[in-house]
């Protein structure tokens, strides 16, 4: 028997995601720690990949709009899990981090990131939004992998790439450096500067704006302009996550003894 997902059996199954859908269909994801500043952990990152298992199943999602709470989409990254402590631990994150980033990409519908503010850790996840707005002066950087001494391998070295170019994705890095929404939006990386009070108004001016195109152009234009992002990820996943295993298995590495 086929597995159905309604929106009212998953809407309400997330602690740091709050989920809201007007009649339209445009579905508002906000994540959140207790109503403020997201913190990246095991939990977000658990219940962010279930949650687009859902969504992608769900065809009363018509548009996403992904966007955070407070003053920083993430505000910041608990105390990273020793993955090395067990087989079975690692095998876990493996699967988990594969199925956030796949799971997100095989999301059919499109996708709007409004970005609240500084989004230092795992900003893979609005990058992979179609049209991504930021409100001015937004710090963008990968503060969980090189500067903790962790390989950026989960995904984040095939995405940043793919949004900013190689040389600036390569800077950013092996330097630990930031980028401001200005800079991203001169490099091609996102799609408009907005003033926080207009993030959410702007993000629904352009679902609706997109929801005059039939549900099946929207659904296969994003499906299309996915497609190589998709194939880049598939195939450099795996290789980046064993080397970023490696970081946590070296005797200098973020456990060093």
């Amino acid at each position: 028997m086929a597995i159905t997902y309604d929106f009212d059996t998953y809407r309400d199954q997330f602690e740091t995601i709050k989920l809201e859908r007007d009649e339209n269909g445009i579905l508002l994801v906000t994540l959140h720690t207790d109503g403020g500043e997201l913190v990246w952990g095991l939990e977000a990152r658990q219940e962010l990949t279930d949650l687009w298992e859902a969504i992608g199943h769900d065809r009363g999602n018509r548009i996403v709009i992904l966007t955070g709470s407070g003053d920083q989409f993430i505000g910041h990254e608990s105390v990273p899990v020793n993955w090395t402590s067990n087989f079975g631990a690692t095998h876990e994150r493996f699967s988990i981090a594969r199925r956030l980033v796949y799971g997100q990409l095989e999301i059919e519908v499109p996708m709007i990131a409004a970005v609240n503010g500084n989004v230092l850790f795992h900003a893979e996840q609005p990058l992979m939004c179609d049209l991504i707005l930021s409100t001015p002066g937004a710090l963008w950087a990968d503060d969980s992998h090189i500067p903790v001494g962790v390989v950026p391998g989960d995904g984040v070295h095939v995405v940043w790439p793919a949004a900013i170019g190689l040389n600036r994705a390569r800077h950013l890095f092996l330097t630990g450096g930031r980028y401001t929404a200005e800079q991203m939006l001169e490099f091609g990386g996102i799609s408009e500067v907005v003033p926080k009070e207009d993030l959410l108004p702007r993000a629904y001016e352009l679902a609706h704006q997109m929801l005059k195109l039939p549900d099946l152009a929207l659904r296969s234009t994003r499906h299309v302009l996915t497609m190589g992002l998709r194939r880049s990820v598939f195939d450099n996943m795996s290789t980046g996550l064993l080397r970023e295993h490696l970081a946590y298995l070296d005797p200098e590495g973020p456990f060093k003894s």
